[in-house]
């Protein structure tokens, strides 16, 4: 009674909107239903118009109801997006109430999907289906995921409309929000969609539906095939088309730009970031942007037989030439219909590659296959693919393994459960695997391998939840409560933070309950662990067996941030499979660089003839065409994506894989025809390709390399998040301006070799604008570039810092008109500032690689403001750096203006470095005092982590204040005399120790420094023709 008296007040209602009729049944406004927000989306409602916005990924409207529209034509409604990206939407009707999938056929439910375009205003129509005559024939399908039974080429179900209890508009999928309108929706009258005609036909008319080349039989569309004779013609066609279209003509060998900057040839593939972009490196030395396709294989279209022979027309038999495709298969897939215990399958597409090629077709097709792929600008035979198509080493691959090892008991997965890394099956399923592959891991064209695939991950506690539930025997639990032993020690302390009552630690063993919440916080530090064990030990074995083969990652369907920063940390790729309409809008979690791999992606329409089009729906091919031309264009321009693989290389059987899915998704159907919509699309990027992620507007642009990749050398330690820095002032507890200075580049340098003819810089400091009144621009922030000539550094140029701007961010071109031909450089940092980024730009093709070392041993100078180079010119000037570039010697600058006090951070610092000799100007900065006071314990400490290196103490220089002023005077002559009376005391019970004094460092003309105090270049020319030879006399003693 109340469904109709809601129908009969609904058909009363006036339009508030576009003209609706009498008779309609709106759903929203006066009168309307009720509705609830899906996934905690905000919903407003203005009218007959619902506003809908969510910072999730999902969102949407949701009416449970009880109605009878079996007399309406469709359901209505205007959607206006409101963003600038696309939004992916489902719309459902169901005669029950359950969480129906609106990507495959579920009972009771009929399923619509839509892709609204950015701002887009759309009329939405979806037809409702009329009543079958023979709903016995929908509901005995099996083993698809879309079936015949569609209207309009939309999803279409069969549903009880007239017991209608839930209407669900929802969208999904997005990466940052959404926001749109839904107005004027309602259910309308009219005419209703006609059935297809095969849809009114009984059993004996229907089956079999499926023709011998695997097609649906009842329908017709542009291209499809009717007979062998057909099969030839359209090879003919694509002959003329791969004539035409030969390939892009700026790819190396391997598909690398080569056009481009050229870097290190290491023979095998790696990845560097150049110009604030993720690249891969090929082996030739190319930058490589991987654009590929999944399963280039014959065996695509493979299908079920079991308890569906009635749905195929003239299958062939046994023995026969054609029955030989009931035994082919997809090598990576078959565990897949093994596990399902599926028993009978036919190969549709190898058995028209048989026909269609000939006896050799397999050779034939792989042939094929690399010519079309050059062709349709793609160059990577990405996994899943036939390794005879690989292993001819004319386009670049990858592929992936599984691990098979036992599982953790209570995970789940779309594919496999979460195999348990604590489990010794786990590391040796790893590595046999491996091993097995040997061959391709070896092979220079192999660019990388995945390792598992849409893992399910869960939340940051579900595999320790899982673990915790799991059998006594399992090796993760076992590893657990191995763990929570450590953290407790006594049972009885975990029940009180747990809330539980386990009797012992086998108790807790036994276990196969769910815990309380208050385990929450163990539960998801073990987590952690149980992650990082999976990541380590692939990592490990990986290595193990392929060091120079980039681990690509487990290829992400789903995650959390505890698994993405692991992964971070272990993976060489992130690799995501991300079905969306483009990746304008995707990014790493803050604090992740790592460049991205995109494993799958696809998108497909229903008008060739297939019955469903994959994840991402399109309305025509045209559509799906444009559609990859955004997505590939839309990772190329990402900082951060190394490439993109389409899944897969050709349709799926109409009839459905061991799954069920019957993907339109193929760039060539099962025929082996191109979709040559979609493949002239796939050319058009795949040819502009490195234009694009280049962004190389201006042909004649520097192309610039991030120097991080190339040789930094000069520091005492790495220091996180700061590549250019020499110091971890954390390490050393220091604080305030010590620790600043602690990250100034002072003393690193960069050094590579180029045949670049000119070289460009961008680089990045503090905004600090004064560092102190001895100290110029160019020593404080600029940069400093030699270059060898004949067997000396031979200064080429200063990069000059901007300070007109920000004083942050700096760009010079430095030189130009170089000679021809290689040329080795070294490239100092500022002396008094931090770099946070260096680029060096080279001319476009030419290359740029890291060099060694040039310098030999490790010579470390700790120092005050003098070693500092607090009066130098350049940053390449101060004393440290001359005497290392003049005798080829590694010294390292750790000068500390007005800081060099014999402190015992600087001696516990000279005693966590390496080195063969350490120079000391420490008498500089302190008084007699302290140098008396402290003296002794500074070199205990160093003595106790270096027995026998030699520490050579340098006398502080007199400085000139002392010339007039008799107070400055005697406190200067103390210092001295106690800094000597210290070292040579030592010296008596230490043979390696030494002590230099500084007579005449600066001359007696007062030209040598700046104030009295501070070198300037020609101080410390005088200083080093002084110092130098007594230096490298003692220096003979120790190194050769």
């Amino acid at each position: 009674m109340n469904r109709f008296l809601l129908n009969i007040l609904a058909a009363l209602v006036l339009s508030q909107g576009f003209a609706v009729a009498q008779s309609d049944l709106r759903l929203v406004g006066d009168n309307g239903l009720k509705f609830s927000p899906v996934a905690g989306a905000t919903t407003k409602v203005n009218g007959n118009t619902v506003e809908i916005s969510t910072n999730g990924a999902n969102s949407g409207i949701r009416f449970h109801t009880d109605l009878d529209v079996s007399e309406y034509s469709s359901l209505r409604f205007k959607l206006t997006n409101k963003r600038n990206s696309f939004i992916l939407m489902a719309v459902q009707i169901q005669d029950t109430i359950y969480n129906a999938n609106n990507n495959k056929q579920d009972k009771g439910a009929m399923s619509d999907r839509l892709l609204i375009f950015p701002n887009e205003t759309r009329e939405v129509v979806i037809p409702l289906p009329a009543k079958l005559p023979y709903p016995e024939i929908y509901n005995g399908f099996k083993g698809l995921r879309n079936t015949p039974y569609s209207i309009d080429e939309h999803y279409s179900y069969s549903v009880d409309l007239s017991s209608v209890k839930m209407i669900k508009i929802n969208a999904f999928k997005h990466f940052d929000g959404a926001e749109y309108s839904i107005t004027d929706l309602r259910f309308a009258r009219g005419e209703k969609a006609r059935l297809a005609p095969w849809m009114e036909w009984d059993k004996s008319r229907f089956f079999p539906f499926v023709d011998r080349y695997g097609q649906f039989k009842h329908k017709d569309w542009p291209g499809k095939t009717h007979s062998d004779e057909d099969l030839r013609k359209a090879r003919e066609k694509e002959e003329e088309y791969l004539r035409a279209h030969t390939g892009a003509g700026d790819w190396s060998r391997y598909g690398g730009w080569k056009n481009g900057p050229r870097f290190e040839a290491t023979g095998h593939f790696r990845v560097q970031k150049v110009d604030g972009k993720w690249w891969m490196i090929d082996p030739d030395g190319y930058l490589f942007w991987s654009h590929g396709v999944v399963r280039v294989t014959t065996s695509t279209g493979i299908t079920p037989l079991d308890g569906r022979k009635e749905y195929f027309e003239d299958l062939p038999g046994k023995g026969t030439k054609m029955g030989r495709f009931y035994e082919t298969y997809d090598a990576l897939l078959k565990p897949y219909y093994t596990v399902r215990g599926i028993r009978e399958t036919y190969d549709y597409s190898s058995a028209n590659a048989y026909r269609k090629y000939g006896e050799d077709y397999k050779n034939v097709f792989a042939d094929l296959a690399h010519r079309r792929l050059r062709s349709w600008g793609l160059n990577t035979i990405a996994n899943s693919s036939d390794k005879d198509i690989c292993l001819m080493d004319r386009t670049v691959y990858t592929d992936r393994i599984e691990i098979s090892s036992p599982i953790i008991e209570g995970t789940g997965g779309s594919w496999w459960k979460f195999m348990d890394p604590f489990n010794d099956g786990f590391a040796e399923s790893v590595r046999s695997q491996l091993v097995a592959r040997k061959r391709q891991l070896d092979d220079p064209w192999c660019l990388g391998y995945f390792v598992d695939n849409e893992i399910k991950w869960g939340d940051t506690e579900y595999l320790a939840s899982c673990t915790i539930m799991a059998p006594a025997t399992q090796k993760a639990k076992i590893a657990m409560v191995d763990w929570l032993k450590g953290r407790y020690q006594d049972i009885q302390r975990l029940n009180g933070a747990w809330k539980t009552s386990f009797s012992s630690w086998d108790a807790l063993l036994e276990n196969r309950n769910r815990v309380p919440a208050s385990a929450k916080k163990d539960l998801k530090e073990f987590n952690v662990k149980i992650i990082e064990a999976y990541f380590s030990t692939v990592r490990r074995v990986f290595k193990e067996v392929a060091p120079d083969v980039l681990y690509l990652g487990c290829r992400f369907s789903g995650s959390n941030a505890d698994v993405l920063n692991i992964a971070a940390e272990y993976c060489d790729v992130l690799s995501y499979n991300i079905y969306r309409p483009d990746l304008y809008d995707f990014s790493l979690p803050e604090g992740i660089d790592k460049p991205v791999m995109i494993g799958e992606f696809h998108f497909g329409a229903m008008d060739r003839g297939m019955f469903h089009p994959g994840l991402i729906y399109t309305r025509n091919q045209n559509e799906r065409a444009d559609m990859y031309h955004r997505y590939v264009k839309s990772a190329m321009e990402h900082p951060n994506v190394i490439g993109t693989h389409w899944h897969q290389f050709s349709d799926q059987a109409c009839t459905g894989r061991f799954d069920g899915e019957n993907y339109q998704v193929g760039f060539t159907d099962i025929c082996d025809s191109p979709y040559y919509e979609t493949v002239d699309k796939v050319r058009e990027v795949g040819y502009d390709m490195y234009a694009i992620r280049s962004g190389r507007k201006n042909a004649d642009a520097p192309v610039y390399v991030d120097a991080a990749t190339l040789g930094v050398y000069g520091k005492a330690g790495e220091v996180p998040g700061h590549p250019y820095s020499r110091l971890d002032p954390e390490k050393y507890g220091v604080k305030g301006s010590l620790a600043t200075k602690c990250l100034q580049s002072t003393g690193v340098f960069v050094v590579f070799n180029t045949d670049s003819e000119s070289l460009s810089l961008k680089w990045e400091t503090s905004p600090l604008r004064v560092v102190g009144a001895n100290t110029g621009a160019n020593a404080q922030k600029g940069l400093d570039l030699y270059i060898k000539r004949d067997g000396r550094w031979v200064f080429a140029a200063v990069g000059t810092p901007d300070m007109a701007g920000d004083c942050v961010h700096h760009e010079r071109k430095v030189i130009s008109s170089m000679p021809e031909g290689n040329k080795e450089c070294l490239l100092y940092l500022p002396l008094f500032d931090s770099v946070e980024s260096l680029e060096i730009g080279v001319d476009p093709g030419s290359s740029i690689t890291a060099s060694p070392n040039p310098f030999a041993h490790k010579i470390v100078f700790l120092g005050s403001s003098i070693t500092h180079g607090s009066a130098a010119s350049r940053a390449g000037m101060s004393y440290v750096a001359r005497y290392g570039r003049d005798n080829g010697l590694y010294c390292l600058n750790l000068g500390f203006s007005g800081q060099a006090k014999l402190q015992e951070y600087w001696a516990r610092v000279a005693a966590d470095i390496d080195a063969d000799v350490f120079v000391f100007d420490q008498f500089s900065n302190p008084s007699a005092k302290v140098i008396n006071e402290s003296f002794d314990s500074f070199v205990d400490i160093i003595r106790e982590a270096h027995p026998e290196t030699p520490l050579i103490f340098l006398q502080t220089i007199r400085r000139e204040r002392r010339n007039f002023n008799e107070e400055a005077d005697a406190y200067e002559a103390a210092k001295q005399k106690a800094g000597e009376a210290k070292v040579r005391a030592r010296m008596k019970t230490d043979k390696n120790i030494y002590f230099i004094p500084s007579d005449g460092f600066l001359g007696d003309d007062s030209l040598g420094t700046a104030d009295g105090t501070h070198p300037t270049d020609v101080g410390f020319s005088r200083m080093l023709e002084k110092m130098s030879p007594k230096l490298n006399k003692i220096l003979k003693k120790y190194i050769r």
